[in-house]
């Protein structure tokens, strides 16, 4: 698009790809997209994705993006209950889902919470279930609250959703939550 910075992404689960990946963005990028988590073996049971930054500004991985624009961080919606849910999901749904997937989610926690005591302007996107299907752009969004019913959502529509709210002020300093 005429005016937009050049967005690309690198989909490769090599490590270090990431870093790749960042090189080459331009400084006056509005926003830095970063996804992590697991690494593809699992590791061991309640072995922790998310790494503390100790200290150190959380500007999303790799920390060479530090002044490349606000940190765009992917979360998960099923590990938040609150008034967005509806009764069924926020009394029977999520807390099963808690249960099963507590160290993940508080590892999903512990991120939030990491990314909220920086200085930094941010967003936080709370997504549902993601499925491999096709971008449709047809897909709700929420501020600070989940979207009720939105169960699932591709990868694709998350990206679009991503990517089209970086120039929206209303999401600085916000979480954004999307689903069908």
């Amino acid at each position: 698009m005429p005016g937009r910075n050049r967005r690309r992404a690198d989909r490769s689960r090599r490590p270090g790809a990431p870093a790749r990946a960042h090189r080459g963005y331009r400084s006056s990028a509005s926003a830095t997209a970063s996804g992590a988590g697991p690494s593809p073996s699992g590791g061991p049971p309640g072995a922790s994705c998310h790494r503390p930054l100790r200290g150190r500004p959380v500007t999303g991985p790799p920390q060479e993006l530090s002044g490349r624009g606000r940190p765009v961080a992917v979360s998960a919606s099923g590990a938040f209950i609150d008034d967005g849910d509806g009764p069924l999901t926020r009394l029977i749904v999520k807390p099963l889902l808690q249960r099963v997937l507590r160290h993940p989610f508080a590892d999903t926690g512990a991120m939030e919470e990491e990314i909220r005591a920086t200085d930094l302007a941010w967003t936080i996107v709370r997504p549902p279930r993601l499925t491999d299907g096709p971008r449709t752009g047809r897909y709700r969004v929420s501020l600070n609250r989940n979207v009720r019913g939105g169960l699932i959502l591709s990868r694709a529509d998350l990206a679009d959703c991503m990517l089209s709210r970086l120039d929206d002020p209303a999401t600085v300093s916000a979480v954004v939550c999307v689903g069908t």
